[in-house]
Protein backbone atom coordinates (compact mmCIF):
# COMPACT_ATOMS: atom_id res chain seq x y z
CA UNK A 1 0.00 0.00 0.00
CA UNK A 2 1.16 3.06 -0.82
CA UNK A 3 2.01 6.25 1.87
CA UNK A 4 -1.24 8.34 2.24
CA UNK A 5 -0.08 12.28 1.09
CA UNK A 6 -1.60 15.06 0.43
CA UNK A 7 -2.43 16.14 -3.30
CA UNK A 8 -2.91 20.01 -4.00
CA UNK A 9 -4.59 20.66 -6.90
CA UNK A 10 -5.42 23.85 -9.43
CA UNK A 11 -9.37 23.14 -11.36
CA UNK A 12 -9.76 25.91 -13.62
CA UNK A 13 -13.12 25.83 -15.58
CA UNK A 14 -16.49 26.71 -15.04
CA UNK A 15 -16.00 30.65 -14.42
CA UNK A 16 -13.31 29.73 -11.40
CA UNK A 17 -10.32 29.07 -9.85
CA UNK A 18 -10.21 26.77 -6.98
CA UNK A 19 -7.37 25.43 -4.90
CA UNK A 20 -8.06 22.26 -3.19
CA UNK A 21 -6.11 19.86 -0.99
CA UNK A 22 -7.12 16.07 -0.86
CA UNK A 23 -5.35 12.91 0.32
CA UNK A 24 -3.89 10.88 -2.57
CA UNK A 25 -6.34 7.88 -1.25
CA UNK A 26 -9.59 10.43 -2.11
CA UNK A 27 -11.53 9.00 -4.99
CA UNK A 28 -12.20 10.99 -8.02
CA UNK A 29 -15.99 11.54 -7.02
CA UNK A 30 -15.72 13.12 -3.98
CA UNK A 31 -13.29 15.33 -5.70
CA UNK A 32 -16.05 15.93 -8.12
CA UNK A 33 -18.55 16.30 -5.70
CA UNK A 34 -16.11 19.23 -4.04
CA UNK A 35 -15.43 21.06 -7.33
CA UNK A 36 -19.10 20.90 -7.66
CA UNK A 37 -19.92 22.41 -4.16
CA UNK A 38 -17.53 25.10 -4.50
CA UNK A 39 -18.31 25.98 -8.08
CA UNK A 40 -21.57 27.25 -6.30
CA UNK A 41 -24.13 28.31 -8.16
CA UNK A 42 -26.62 25.18 -7.79
CA UNK A 43 -24.15 22.71 -9.69
CA UNK A 44 -24.42 19.19 -8.92
CA UNK A 45 -21.55 16.42 -9.47
CA UNK A 46 -23.65 15.75 -12.83
CA UNK A 47 -22.95 19.26 -14.25
CA UNK A 48 -19.24 19.06 -14.04
CA UNK A 49 -16.59 17.36 -15.82
CA UNK A 50 -12.91 16.87 -14.74
CA UNK A 51 -10.14 17.03 -17.83
CA UNK A 52 -6.74 15.93 -16.71
CA UNK A 53 -4.17 15.30 -19.41
CA UNK A 54 -6.54 14.66 -21.85
CA UNK A 55 -9.18 12.40 -20.47
CA UNK A 56 -12.48 12.52 -18.34
CA UNK A 57 -11.82 11.72 -14.45
CA UNK A 58 -14.88 10.42 -13.11
CA UNK A 59 -15.93 8.80 -16.36
CA UNK A 60 -16.63 4.82 -17.14
CA UNK A 61 -16.38 3.90 -13.45
CA UNK A 62 -13.08 5.66 -12.60
CA UNK A 63 -15.00 7.85 -10.00
CA UNK A 64 -14.11 4.68 -7.47
CA UNK A 65 -10.65 5.30 -8.14
CA UNK A 66 -8.36 6.94 -6.07
CA UNK A 67 -6.62 10.26 -6.91
CA UNK A 68 -2.97 8.48 -6.55
CA UNK A 69 -4.71 5.67 -8.94
CA UNK A 70 -6.01 8.14 -11.51
CA UNK A 71 -2.41 9.56 -11.68
CA UNK A 72 -3.54 12.80 -10.04
CA UNK A 73 -0.06 13.84 -8.40
CA UNK A 74 0.37 16.62 -5.66
CA UNK A 75 0.06 20.23 -7.61
CA UNK A 76 -1.90 19.42 -10.48
CA UNK A 77 -4.18 21.47 -12.63
CA UNK A 78 -7.37 20.00 -13.85
CA UNK A 79 -9.95 21.26 -16.09
CA UNK A 80 -13.91 21.52 -15.12
CA UNK A 81 -16.24 22.01 -18.00
CA UNK A 82 -19.91 22.02 -17.80
CA UNK A 83 -21.36 18.40 -18.98
CA UNK A 84 -24.46 18.93 -21.69
CA UNK A 85 -26.97 18.29 -18.69
CA UNK A 86 -26.31 21.66 -17.58
CA UNK A 87 -28.10 24.68 -18.28
CA UNK A 88 -28.21 27.95 -16.92
CA UNK A 89 -32.04 29.06 -15.70
CA UNK A 90 -33.55 31.46 -17.60
CA UNK A 91 -35.89 34.16 -17.74
CA UNK A 92 -38.58 33.61 -20.01
CA UNK A 93 -38.23 36.83 -22.24
CA UNK A 94 -41.36 38.97 -21.39
CA UNK A 95 -42.99 40.07 -24.87
CA UNK A 96 -42.92 44.03 -25.65
CA UNK A 97 -45.98 44.95 -23.99
CA UNK A 98 -45.71 43.09 -21.09
CA UNK A 99 -41.66 44.36 -20.66
CA UNK A 100 -43.63 48.27 -20.72
CA UNK A 101 -46.31 47.46 -18.29
CA UNK A 102 -43.83 45.95 -15.68
CA UNK A 103 -41.52 49.30 -16.25
CA UNK A 104 -45.10 51.46 -15.80
CA UNK A 105 -45.11 48.84 -12.79
CA UNK A 106 -41.96 49.67 -11.17
CA UNK A 107 -41.98 53.26 -11.39
CA UNK A 108 -45.29 53.88 -10.21
CA UNK A 109 -44.62 51.82 -7.03
CA UNK A 110 -41.43 54.55 -6.38
CA UNK A 111 -43.49 56.91 -6.89
CA UNK A 112 -45.86 56.05 -3.92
Amino acid sequence: MAAIGVVRLRVSGCGQNLDLEFESSTKVGAVLDAVAERAGGGLTRRHVKLLFRGKQLGEGGTDTMSLESAGVRDRTKLMAMHTKEYRRPRRSPLSPAAAATETLRSRTTRLR
